[in-house]
């Protein structure tokens, strides 16, 4: 008997160093709000990116998705908004990083606009965890 469990051991031993263990729990999406027009992280936006880096060094195994969303001012096109959105997310990015997330793990997707929505729905940007 002694054997098997050594031999169930050495298993699940070599099942961790190759990766094949349990994940981490993935992390609940964080959400970071800006200003209309804006790519600035006031004092609550960084507060959220500290507590996401945080959480990414507890679920080292997972890569992170940054959302960037946007909506400037009436009048202005699509591509700006994608633009604004496209800052944002780097933004959260680079905050991220000096947060101490290696910037290998972070995906950045700029979405625009959502559904025409001028409000905060639309100028935010959302950080969260890969399966």
């Amino acid at each position: 008997m002694p054997n098997h469990v050594t031999r169930v051991a050495v298993l699940a031993t070599l099942a961790l160093l190759a990766g094949c263990g349990p994940r981490s729990e993935k992390p609940p999406l964080s959400v970071v709000f800006f200003t209309p027009n804006s790519t600035d992280l006031d004092e609550p936006a960084r507060v959220v990116v500290a507590d996401a880096a945080k959480a990414a060094a507890a679920a080292a195994d997972r890569d992170i998705v940054v959302h960037g969303y946007a909506a400037p001012p009436p009048g202005t096109s699509p591509a700006s908004d994608l633009l604004l959105s496209q800052r944002r997310s780097l933004v959260v990015t680079n905050a991220l990083v000096a947060g101490g997330v290696r910037q290998s793990r972070i995906h950045q997707v700029a979405r625009g606009s959502v559904g025409g929505d001028p409000g905060i729905e639309s100028r935010r940007v959302g950080i969260e965890f890969e399966d």
